[in-house]
């Protein structure tokens, strides 16, 4: 877990899919903190594509490639790249594992941002190889 905090909103920020663990103001939660009995969950973040894939899969160039519901981003650990205490970047890189379902190099970088009584969240997608 990776927490931020500025003195009025104390975050709190898993590794698994860089999902929202705690969103705190002035002490309080803020954030849903998930149901037996409805969503589980607590936050997610979506990457490459949003809601499922028709029949579960898609093709690139002939090829066919499966991925589970919203893409590969909840499923998958991301690394804190830099954390100054009120600001956190967390980074997912492509890899041979997660080319076995999107087949495209990339840098996804969620950066979490504390800013008096509000927080800003800020995607950024690279494409960090040769093809597309």
């Amino acid at each position: 877990m990776q927490n931020i905090t500025n003195g009025i909103l104390d975050v709190t920020v898993n590794e698994n899919g860089s999902l929202l663990d705690s969103v705190k103001y002035r002490g309080e939660e803020y954030l849903w903190q998930g149901s037996e009995k409805s969503w589980k969950s607590k936050d997610i973040v979506i990457f490459p594509f949003v809601a499922r894939l028709k029949d579960g899969w898609y093709t690139v160039d002939g090829k066919r490639y499966e991925m589970k519901n919203h893409g590969l981003a909840r499923y998958n650990v991301f690394t804190a790249e830099s954390n100054t205490g009120d600001t956190l970047v967390m980074d997912f890189k492509s890899s041979e594992e997660t080319k076995k379902q999107y087949p495209f190099d990339f840098d996804f970088k969620v950066k979490y941002a504390l800013v008096g009584n509000s927080m800003k969240i800020t995607y950024t997608v690279v494409n960090t190889g040769d093809d597309r």
